[in-house]
């Protein structure tokens, strides 16, 4: 009898029957690459790109550190007020060159500010320790970084060399607000500047003419900040040249502060205000038509004469 299971089919590969054939190989594909000037060509459009962003790139970082800066401005405003408000409206010690040097030498740190800038190796001008201490410390709590612009990263080659990295203070006074020194017969003492005797040295909150339109703090150019004490001659018609001279670090301007405790940010018109930082020290150019105008806007915010 036959059987009815079918019969199981034979692999392929075991059928003998089955002709065989050699496999053939896989032809391989050539590597895609970028040709020589394809790859010139890529170099090119990068290049131009990054001159094309670079400088939008730039401006966007100065305008960042103007915000800034700005902000940290406005922080020292409201500081400097209240200090006054807190000590029947007697304004901050504002002293300069040989005072504060003693305030410094004595430890005493009765100024605003107890240090002074520079480009030599002084260790002083990285030491934020001083900034922490004396009398208008505790009102800006002590932050070290309200004294200086994230813009102003100079320093001298005697500076790197000795290693430090940062100086601690971009901004000064307005020479004609506070005691400018401690000596009480001088004649700041009896309301007159001590360089400038015919303007008013300001002692008191209430004695500011305008106080919308006096300026109190300023960031000052880099190579010639020394101690607190912003000083030029107050007469505008006169002047060849700046004295102390404003900073420019935000896309040519800089920030200040007003006796009323607002800050703004002003923009300056001439390349005499707005001269590259050497780090070697200071040669302010002569003053040209547009300078004297930054000049005369300056003087106009900053000090009093007395009437006859």
């Amino acid at each position: 009898m036959k059987s009815t299971l079918h019969q199981m089919p034979v692999a392929a590969d075991q059928d003998p029957h089955w002709p065989r054939l050699s496999p053939i190989p896989c032809r391989q594909r050539p590597a895609s690459a970028f040709t020589l000037i394809e790859l010139l060509v890529v170099i090119a459009i990068i290049a131009i790109l990054a001159a094309l962003l670079l400088p939008a790139l730039s401006k966007a970082k100065q305008k960042a550190h103007g915000v800034m800066c700005l902000s940290n401005t406005r922080q020292f405003a409201i500081a400097w007020f209240q200090y006054a408000n807190d000590d029947e409206e007697r304004l901050v010690n504002n002293f300069k060159g040989q005072a504060l040097a003693l305030e410094i030498a004595n430890k005493t740190y009765r100024n605003w500010v107890n240090n002074s800038m520079g480009w030599s190796a002084d260790p002083i001008v990285a030491n934020t320790d001083v900034l922490k201490q004396g009398v208008f410390a505790s009102y800006v709590a002590n932050n070290v970084t309200l004294y200086k612009c994230p813009a102003d990263n100079y320093l001298s080659s005697s500076q790197r060399a000795a290693g430090i990295t940062l100086r601690t203070r971009s901004v000064t006074m307005n020479a004609f607000m506070g005691p400018c020194s401690a000596d009480p017969g001088g004649l700041w003492a009896r309301g007159r500047n001590d360089s400038n005797p015919d303007y008013r040295q300001w002692l008191k909150l209430s004695q500011i003419d305008t106080p919308t339109g006096r300026f109190v703090t300023i960031e000052e150019h880099a190579d010639c900040i020394n101690d607190g004490w912003f000083i030029n001659g107050p007469d505008w018609t006169g002047a060849t040249v700046w004295g102390d001279a404003p900073a420019s670090y935000h896309n040519g301007s800089c920030s200040m502060s007003f006796a009323d405790g607002h800050a703004e940010t002003h923009r300056w018109l001439s390349s005499t205000t707005k001269f590259p930082v050497t780090t070697i020290g200071y040669n302010p150019p002569k003053l040209d038509a547009p300078g004297k105008s930054d000049y005369q806007w300056l003087m106009d915010r900053y000090a009093l004469k007395f009437s006859p």
